[in-house]
């Protein structure tokens, strides 16, 4: 506790701080050492852990009596800073009692070595972030580290915004250095959290929002994978900070959130629960996609409105802060306080400062006067009226950065609104600004930066301009960044600002940008809002079509199929009104694939048809390549293996023709497929490893898997067990390198079907249990049901009978939603296939059977490939078998009618059909 203030005479005056604790510092100066910083006890606490200090000395400094410890400075905690859009609380905590315990409780787990996410839960005004700050100051005290972000209202547009100031804090990250220092910088931070993690560096890009290039396996990857690896290298991070100390991450209005950051925080929240963690949410109630991503060690505590006791005590604090000098505060007045605030914290504040413009003179009389003051009615008039009674430079300050947003540079201000005065002129407004508590200082020079202290005075300030006015503010403000940032241009700001603007071409420039930046870094949400809104633009017939194949593809790249063909089938039209015939053959090409992925194969056939011949008539073999890969696919799902050849042979020579190595390895690997299929091993394998070698050479991890997939696939189908599990178990650690979940569950469900194979049923039922686990993560429905059937059969095989009952009557009723009617017979195929394969081929023949009787009494045509795979499971049951056997099979096969198949359908489900 200091006196602050000037003393001196009328002509000369100086200004000073005088007390105690001024003194100690000054001898405390006087004992350190060069190039030290002795501070006192005090002075650390203060200090709220933001610096690293030394314990153990203990000083007798002249003017004290007894001696006092000192602490030396050793620097500052770096990556250990609160990042919020709120400021410092003048005002001590009013109620919420109960809220602060239910917190205090999860802080105690947290200590105690588990994680815990808690959502604080309210309205506008209801005291979230008053809430937030007093956790994060008590964290403090108990030896937490704490980092922090916030959204705002155009954060689902800025991908990891919220997250930005949490990593950029926790890796020392400098924005006023050069690109290349703050790439060293972070370099280093890197790899002193995660030791060797420097070659992943690139990936932090799209997080961070800086241009960083793509080195080693990070520039393999597809969208996805690295995705998924940079959420991966942000689990490490945050895991080692927390090796240090328990660590809070609190996240300001996350309503607003991205769909990328509510999916990192489900993620980080998942894989580190086990440690020391505590993240804090403020968000008003819904939270929108929050709530599917809180885990399990969750809890929402929800803001009521404050009880009048609490009222009464904010009211009572925050008229001491505006009257210092001991007015007192009325009953009469207070009452019509609380009467008009409901119970609203911010709603107080608001009306108290409200009185304080109008009796600013502590000499009137407040209590006299007060219960006969008109009140505004609600928060909105409330601060339109405290805006209307700024003077008119302060006022026209405030709108310019309403336009900027809730956190504005002072710079920017006088930047793109010259009329506001130089940069000294708009200093002055804000100052006056701050000391009104409208907009309080958040960062000191060199970046002088304010934010509105509450989001509805941001909301209230920037409504109260003409939309005109507004038009013409958004596009000065993009056009000042654009070239302020020229070098590394802020591309969703810019798309927001041009799109709150008249500039039609700029706007429509950069949503494309935007969309294509958004798409690029697997922001698919944000990718998918900014092509809708440029397709409310007026574009022509050619541009419409080019953004209706973008948006369709990022629909696919989300498993929507159906958005995705709707827009390819628009995008057709718009090509063909264009004139364009790459366009349109493009767009055909990509309604085929849809239709293909749809099973409906027939009008898939005719727009790839379509497409393919568009691209020939273009003297185009690329492209070209590519469609006919995609029609000899549904070539071989239908069965005629012959065209599918055909059409492969071809695509894979223009490939070829074309240099293009995607195209050329992809039709090579299907030429394969084709082969694995009609049982020419030879052939498969030559075509699988070609396709491999050219996709070493393209360094793309994930079509590396996928060939190493297939190769062991094969030559299981061979027999040769030791060599299928080297492609496997190469193929799973690419999966786990990526964090590729799906493609981890393929491979350990195939390296269990190999176990199952050689007999080893504990280590098969071991590796498809852990897939079943990640399948259900995932909501692969279609692949869980295949799994839970694979378990089945080994359950069944183990003698576990109950274990597996429940595993295919939980496959069978996914199949049956999924697939219809076709579940059981499929069922049935896949367990005869199982009991041919242990050597039961009487049973393995009757299931068969009975699988081709049950498609056949229902009506069900079966798919080619079904067929096919249940005709060869018989021939392979029948090479078993004598001969005398073969009029058995036939016999049963032709005695089976409807309620027999139906039956033997039944005995599967109760385990009667599975035998060791």
């Amino acid at each position: 506790t200091l006196f602050v203030g000037s003393y001196g005479g009328p002509t000369r005056r100086a200004f000073s701080a005088l007390g105690a604790e001024a003194n100690i510092a000054a001898r405390l100066m006087q004992k350190a050492g060069p190039g030290e910083i002795l501070v006192s006890a005090t002075m650390v606490r203060a200090l709220e852990g933001a610096f690293r200090v030394e314990e153990g000395l203990s000083l007798h400094l002249k003017g004290t009596e007894e001696k006092i410890d000192a602490f030396l400075v050793t620097g500052a905690r770096r990556g250990r800073s609160v990042r919020l859009l709120e400021p410092a609380f003048g005002l001590p905590m009013s109620g919420r009692t109960a809220e602060r315990q239910a917190i205090r409780e999860g802080i105690d787990a947290v200590q105690a070595g588990s994680l815990r996410v808690v959502a604080i839960e309210g309205e506008a005004g209801l005291g979230k972030s008053r809430l937030l700050a007093e956790v994060v100051k008590e964290a403090r005290g108990r030896g937490f580290a704490c980092l922090g972000g916030a959204c705002q209202a155009d954060s689902a547009l800025n991908s990891y915004l919220p997250w930005r100031s949490v990593f950029g804090a926790l890796l020392s990250i400098d924005p006023d250095q050069s690109l290349h220092d703050r790439l060293e910088a972070l370099s280093a931070s890197l790899d002193a959290l995660v030791e060797g993690s420097g070659s992943s560096l690139g990936l932090l890009g799209p997080l961070l929002g800086i241009e960083i290039p793509l080195e080693g396996e990070s520039a393999k990857l597809g969208a996805e994978g690295r995705k998924t690896a940079l959420h991966r290298l942000l689990g490490a991070c945050l895991g080692a900070a927390a090796g240090d100390a328990p660590l809070l991450v609190a996240l300001e209005d996350f309503h607003w959130a991205d769909y990328l950051s509510v999916e990192l925080l489900g993620y980080l929240a998942g894989i580190l629960e086990s440690r020391p963690l505590l993240f804090l949410v403020a968000m008003r109630p819904g939270g929108g996609s929050v709530g599917s991503f809180l885990p399990g060690r969750s809890q929402r505590i929800a803001l009521p409105e404050l009880p009048r006791d609490d009222c009464e005590a904010l009211a009572s604090a925050k008229w001491k802060q505006l009257f210092p000098s001991g007015v007192p505060l009325s009953r009469a007045l207070l009452d019509a306080v609380l009467v008009r605030s409901q119970g609203n914290p911010f709603f107080i504040e608001e009306l108290l400062n409200y009185i304080h413009d109008r009796k600013g003179d502590p000499g009137l009389s407040p209590g006299a006067e007060g219960a006969a003051l008109d009140l505004p009615q609600s928060v909105q008039s409330l601060i339109l009226s405290r805006i209307d009674r700024l003077a008119d430079r302060e006022k026209m300050t405030l709108k310019v950065a309403s336009v900027v947003g809730r956190l504005f540079r002072a710079s920017w201000l006088p930047g793109y609104y010259p009329e506001l005065g130089d940069i000294a002129e708009v200093k002055k407004h804000l100052f006056v600004l701050e000391g009104l508590d409208i907009t309080p200082l958040d960062s000191p020079e060199p970046e002088l930066s304010y934010l509105f202290k509450h989001v509805m005075t941001h909301e209230v300030a920037y409504e109260t301009l003409p939309y005109e006015t507004r038009s013409e503010l958004h596009e000065r403000l993009a056009g000042y960044l654009e070239v302020t940032y020229a070098a590394e241009p802020p591309l969703d700001t810019l798309a927001f600002h041009y799109g709150r603007s008249a500039n039609e071409a700029k706007r429509r420039r950069y949503l494309r940008l935007a969309a294509e930046a958004a798409a690029a870094g697997w922001a698919n949400a944000s990718a998918i809002d900014y092509y809708t809104r440029l397709l409310g633009e007026a574009l022509d017939p050619r541009e419409r079509s080019g953004v209706l194949v973008d948006r369709g593809e990022v629909f696919d790249t989300i498993g929507n199929i159906d958005a995705a063909l709707a827009d390819f089938r628009e995008a057709t039209g718009m090509a063909e009104a264009a004139g364009d015939p790459g366009l349109l053959a493009k767009a055909s090409q990509l309604v085929g694939a849809m239709l293909g992925l749809k099973s409906e194969f027939e009008e898939a056939l005719v727009w790839l048809g379509t497409s393919e011949r568009a691209y020939e008539a273009l003297g185009d073999p690329g492209p070209r390549a590519r469609a006919l890969n995609d029609l000899a696919l549904i070539l071989a799902r239908k069965g005629d293996f012959a065209r599918a050849g055909e059409s492969l042979t071809l695509a894979l020579a223009l490939a070829r023709e074309a240099g293009d190595k995607v195209a050329a390895s992809s039709a090579l690997n299907y030429l394969g497929s084709v082969a694995h299929a009609q049982g020419d091993y030879e052939a498969a394998r030559a075509h699988f490893l070609e396709s491999l070698e050219l996709k070493r050479e393209m360094g793309e991890v994930n079509r590396i898997a996928n060939s190493l997939n297939n190769l062991g696939i094969l030559v299981m189908d061979q027999g040769n067990y030791d060599e299928a599990r080297l492609f496997l178990e190469e193929s799973l650690a690419l999966r786990r390198k990526m964090g590729d979940k799906s493609g981890i569950a393929f491979c350990l469900s195939n390296l269990g079907t190999m176990r199952h194979h050689l007999g080893l049923l504990a280590e098969a039922a071991g590796l498809f249990s852990e897939s079943k686990a990640l399948l259900r993560e995932l909501g692969d429905r279609d692949s869980l049901a295949m799994c839970l059937a694979n378990i089945g059969a080994v359950e069944g095989e183990r003698g576990r009978q109950d274990e597996a009952r429940d595993a295919l009557s939980e496959s069978l009723g996914i199949l049956a939603e999924v697939k219809g009617p076709q579940a059981a017979v499929w069922l049935l195929a896949c367990i005869g296939k199982y009991a041919s394969r242990r050597g039961c081929h009487e049973e393995s023949l009757r299931l068969a059977a009975a699988a081709m009787a049950l498609a056949a009494s229902i009506g069900l045509a079966l798919e080619p490939l079904a067929k096919a795979a249940i005709e060869s499971t018989r021939e392979a049951a029948r090479a078993a078998l004598e001969p005398a056997d073969f009029d058995r099979e036939e016999g049963l096969g032709a005695a089976l009618d409807e309620a027999a198949a139906f039956a033997v359908a039944y005995s599967v489900l109760e385990g009667q059909a599975i035998r060791p």
